[in-house]
């Protein structure tokens, strides 16, 4: 018996099997969360741009066909994009980790980019995969800035702390001699010494604990008129202001911000004992507080006629356990203190100042937070 082999069952099967790969890529290639171009791979040209990429790029799907990489943001450089085909061409794959996509509206966009060579039915077919990696970059970069502030941190606190340990380790060894020696008033010197070295050390801790906690443990935030913080705050300071006779002098019409009470008061009082600090031999001492608008923000000031703080030494008074006059009262974490308080609250703060000309002390709270 002869039996005449009919493969057309197989040929529909095939068939079959082929669409239903043809279109499962499809559904894959019009709902992917990463740019695809499929470039032909003799002449460069676009053939196809999934919808992620479009709405990545700017353009519209037929902007983007029949152009090549480098006529719509990739590969500006001529030379650039011929040795990127040469070795498509040679390796059939080429990978770019970092770079610098232009939309239509000409922003940059840091992508990561993939090309692959494979046949088409016998033709060469290039497809490329864009990853759009510009919140990698920043999450990265606030990594290593964190990084960096920390590594300052610890070098700051460790450095501070050894000067009263070095103090007290230097007078244990002289409470010894003066103990034999029967010298109970260089005994008495001895220990005074020790114990103002121990409150500094506990200060300086107690304050580094405080600044380590901005940001984790924070109160509620509320709708509070500014005219309130800057009252709680001038009783607080009221001891330290009547001490030098200083007029204050507070601008009308404050607005209503919605704060953590509590932080920004603290922030006021920092601010008005600083410059309580370096007014100097003012014979008018007066601090004023007020605001001022700025294109979109709202700037809060603390002014003071005081002597001022060389430019030079602007961003450094913020740094942790900096001190201007090393003979001064204070740890010096009182700023870095401040500073950290507007951070979290989504503003910044800097100064205004020259010497012998008084000192502005700036920060801002973005509009959104502001009623």
């Amino acid at each position: 018996m002869i039996i005449m082999w009919d493969d057309s069952t197989e040929r529909k099967r095939s068939d079959y099997d082929l669409r239903v790969s043809e279109t499962h890529y499809r559904r894959l290639f019009e709902t992917a969360q990463d740019g695809i171009l499929l470039l032909d791979a003799d002449s460069g040209q676009i053939t196809d741009v999934n919808p992620f990429l479009i709405d990545l790029m700017g353009f519209s799907k037929g902007e983007l066909l029949n152009k090549k990489l480098w006529d719509i943001g990739f590969f500006k450089d001529d030379e650039k994009s011929r040795v990127l085909f040469s070795k498509l061409q040679n390796k059939k794959y080429v990978r770019y980790e970092d770079l610098p996509l232009e939309t239509k509206d000409g922003r940059s966009i840091d992508v990561e980019f993939v090309s692959n060579v494979y046949p088409v039915d016998g033709k060469n077919v290039i497809q490329c995969n864009v990853r759009d990696i510009s919140e990698r970059k920043r999450a990265e970069e606030a990594i290593r800035e964190r990084t960096a502030e920390m590594e300052r941190f610890i070098y700051t606190v460790s450095h501070d702390l050894r000067s009263p340990l070095i103090s007290i380790s230097g007078f244990m060894g002289l409470i010894e001699q003066d103990a034999q020696a029967g010298d109970l008033e260089r005994l008495k010197n001895d220990l005074r010494i020790i114990n103002k070295s121990i409150s500094k050390m506990d200060k300086l801790l107690h304050e580094t604990l405080e600044l380590s906690r901005i940001g984790r443990v924070i109160n509620p935030p509320e709708d509070v008129p500014f005219r309130d913080i800057i009252g709680d705050a001038l009783g607080q300071a009221e001891e330290t202001i009547a001490s030098r006779g200083i007029k204050i002098s507070i601008y009308p019409d404050m607005p209503i911000i919605h704060v953590d009470r509590m932080k920004i008061v603290e922030v006021l009082v920092n601010l008005i004992e600083n410059s309580v600090k370096y007014m100097g031999s003012q014979p008018n001492p007066e601090i004023e507080i007020g605001q001022r608008i700025d294109g979109m923000d709202r700037i809060f000031f603390v002014r003071d006629n005081g002597i001022g703080i060389d430019p030079s030494q602007h961003d450094k008074v913020f740094e942790l356990f900096y001190k201007l006059d090393k003979r001064s009262e204070g740890s010096g974490a009182g700023l870095a203190i401040v500073k950290r308080i507007i951070e979290v609250h989504g503003g910044r703060i800097w100064i205004e100042s020259e010497l012998g000309k008084g000192c502005t002390m700036c920060f801002t709270l973005p509009l959104d937070n502001v009623g």
